[in-house]
């Protein structure tokens, strides 16, 4: 798993970011940052923190989580044991059943997608999940930071991975009504009971229509 801070500059809030698959920091070069630190985890094929994770969370009097598509599930295993620390944590387009016919990806589409992948599946991806055409180029640009090998190789260790999870860390899940990854029936299926949800007409990338992680963190604090 690689890290990257998208930003720091001492602050005392931090937000503990976990991106989707086949996802680089350039995808979030647009975003910005008044009063948060954020620190973005990606490429999950060696799913481990680093080493010095606790000495940098230490380092602040708050902490929460956003974490967006299949790093839904991936922050809630790795995070799982702060779960009384976060100021909160919010899951957006993703669940913690990610590849179920009701409750996440159906599961003919996710086995398609991965016995079929190739650099045009892996653009054809990119460009869903987007609604406004003119984002459309700052993700297929982004999509070149990773080789294709290495973003296979990523779905493939989730084919292994993604089983439904028992415990839950998050407050809050974002869903959008335009998702045309994850349906947004079936996360409203899987959240409705469980967290406070906010369903809004954005796309998969939501990222477009939150460029502030403050914004997001407002969320991650007005369900928690």
């Amino acid at each position: 798993m690689q890290n990257h801070w998208l930003h720091r500059a001492n602050r005392s809030r931090l937000v503990i970011f976990f991106a989707g698959w086949g996802s680089s920091p350039a995808y979030f070069t647009h975003m910005s940052a008044r009063d948060c630190d954020v620190w973005m985890f990606y490429d999950y094929r060696d799913a481990r923190l680093p080493d010095d994770f606790e000495a940098v969370l230490a380092q602040y009097s708050r902490v929460a989580v956003v974490a967006w598509s299949f790093g839904v599930w991936m922050a809630n295993r790795l995070c799982a044991h702060l779960d009384g620390r976060l100021a909160g944590a919010l899951a957006v387009n993703g669940t913690l059943n990610p590849i179920d016919d009701r409750e996440g990806i159906p599961v003919a589409i996710f086995n398609g997608t991965l016995e079929g992948l190739s650099p045009r599946g892996v653009e054809k991806f990119n460009r869903r999940m987007v609604l406004d055409q003119a984002h459309t180029l700052h993700i297929l640009q982004a999509a070149l930071h990773r080789p294709f090998d290495a973003v296979h190789d990523e779905l493939t260790c989730f084919a292994g991975l993604l089983t439904a999870s028992e415990n839950v860390i998050f407050t809050r899940a974002l869903i959008g009504h335009h998702d045309r990854i994850f349906p947004a029936i079936h996360q409203v299926a899987f959240w409705q009971e469980r967290v406070d949800t906010l369903v809004t007409g954005v796309s998969h990338f939501v990222f477009f229509d939150y460029p502030l992680w403050d914004s997001l963190i407002q969320l991650v604090e007005d369900g928690h």
